[in-house]
C-alpha cells in the first residue's frame, strides 16, 4: 500500500516531523454524519477519547475498528479490541485527524503523522467518538478516489462485505 503523501517540516531546534499534505484536499466532497468507507475527519479532544470507524454490522454496536486517544497515546483496535498499533506522543494533543482508505488508517495528532494500522474487518458506521462517558458524531469529508481500480492492497479487498 502506498501510504498519503505527507509534508516533510524541518525547523532549526526541532526534529523533523510528517504532517498532512493538502494534496487531497481537492478529492473531499461535503462534510457529512453517513458512514463512508473513504474519508477523512477532524476530532478536538480534552481528554481520553475513542473513536469507532467501524462495526461488526452496520445496525451493530460491536467494533471492528476503533482508534483511541488518552492525550498522549494514541492506539488503533480492530476486532474484539486486538491492538492494531500504538504511539506514544511527545506532548498531549488537542486534535486528531483520522484518514481512512479502504483498509488503510492514518491518524495525526495536532497536524503530525502519529500512526498508520490496516483493518480488513467490518462495515462503515456514522464515526462517534465516546469521552467522559458522551457520546458524539463526528462529521467526516468522504474521499473521491482519483482511480477506482486502484493497484494495490484494496484491489485485492473488495471492500466490507455487503450485509
Amino acid at each position: 500500500m502506498l501510504a498519503q503523501p505527507k509534508s516533510l517540516v524541518v525547523e532549526s531546534k526541532s526534529a523533523p516531523r510528517l504532517e498532512w499534505w493538502s494534496g487531497p484536499n481537492t478529492w473531499l466532497g461535503e462534510e457529512t454524519h453517513r458512514p463512508t468507507l473513504h474519508a477523512v475527519g477532524d476530532i478536538g479532544i480534552t481528554g481520553p477519547v475513542e473513536i469507532t470507524l467501524r462495526t461488526d454490522t452496520p445496525e451493530s454496536d460491536r467494533l471492528a475498528l476503533a482508534v483511541g486517544c488518552d492525550g498522549k497515546n494514541t492506539w488503533a483496535t480492530g476486532p474484539d479490541g486486538a491492538q492494531l498499533g500504538e504511539t506514544v506522543l511527545s506532548k498531549p494533543v488537542t486534535t486528531l485527524r483520522i484518514l481512512t482508505i479502504g483498509e488503510y488508517v492514518e491518524v495525526y495528532a495536532d497536524g503530525v503523522f502519529a500512526l498508520t494500522v490496516l483493518c480488513y474487518s467490518g462495515q462503515p458506521t456514522p464515526r462517534r467518538a465516546i469521552s467522559a462517558g458522551h457520546e458524539r458524531t463526528i462529521r467526516i469529508r468522504p474521499i473521491r478516489l482519483p482511480d477506482p481500480h486502484r493497484d494495490d492492497a484494496s484491489a485485492i479487498w473488495p471492500g466490507p462485505p455487503t450485509p
